[in-house]
């Protein structure tokens, strides 16, 4: 059991063409047997579509209550989603509720690192006024070459279970590499809302109409909207911890 995030196995999710060298074969190839002495195990899922993806997801949120699962996907991306070995497309979007629901199973453990070409817009499925459906993650911000993320990774996972560190782990990943853990996103988010538009845009259009709700014959004040802004902030908080809170 790596106990820094409480996970006892390792799920290599990858979906490869075949005409590929299969990465997720390779770095689990090398981890396994450090794994195994470290009391982690790890199990490939090789999938060849967007279904057999999302199933794959499916088969961990029901593996037994004994099991807290750490997700490593193998597969190529883009900043609209993954895509699967026989070409289909799977939106972020589309990740988020399977993701929820491992992650309210193993008590906000998740954490996932994904080896494709902007892996790190996976943060587009966390919103802070919905519960995050993850712990932490690690993701390439750009196009990195099969080979670069083989070798990162395979160093990356070779620390995290020999030291049982993050720290150190981390360090073995170049630069490009986004880290985002769920409690400092959420507090980034909010101290920095108004440079976000879909948040500000959220933000504006509940206040607005709350308020509206309330005395909809006169004007609001500026102020009156920052304090129901601060109002509104701890409800999604609220919402956003509540699978953390839930212990």
């Amino acid at each position: 059991m790596i106990e820094q995030f409480g996970f006892n196995k390792i799920f290599i999710v990858q979906s490869i063409p075949e005409t590929e060298r299969q990465t997720g074969y390779e770095i689990e190839s090398v981890i396994k047997i450090l794994a195994i002495n470290n009391d982690v195990s790890v199990e490939l899922i090789d999938v060849n579509s967007a279904e057999g993806f999302l199933s794959a997801l499916e088969k961990i949120a029901q593996a037994p209550t004994t099991t807290f699962p750490y997700i490593h996907i193998e597969s190529h991306g883009d900043k609209i989603g993954l895509y699967a070995a026989n070409g289909d497309l799977i939106q972020w979007e589309r990740l988020k509720i399977a993701l929820l629901l491992i992650n309210k199973r193993c008590k906000n453990n998740l954490f996932i690192s994904v080896a494709a070409c902007y892996g790190a817009h996976l943060i587009k499925i966390i919103r802070p006024w919905e519960p995050c459906p993850l712990n932490s993650y690690i993701g390439p911000e750009k196009e990195e070459s099969p080979f670069d993320l083989e070798v990162s990774y395979t160093e990356f996972f070779r620390t995290l279970i020999n030291e049982h560190s993050l720290t150190l782990a981390l360090k073995k990943l170049p630069r490009g590499f986004a880290f985002i853990n769920y409690r400092g996103y959420f507090e980034m988010l909010i101290n920095n809302h108004k440079e976000n538009p879909s948040i500000r845009d959220e933000v504006h259009t509940r206040t607005r109409a709350a308020l509206k709700l309330i005395d909809s014959t006169r004007n609001v004040s500026d102020e009156e909207i920052d304090q129901f802004e601060k109002t509104l902030f701890e409800e999604m908080r609220t919402v956003y911890f509540s699978i953390a809170n839930h212990h």
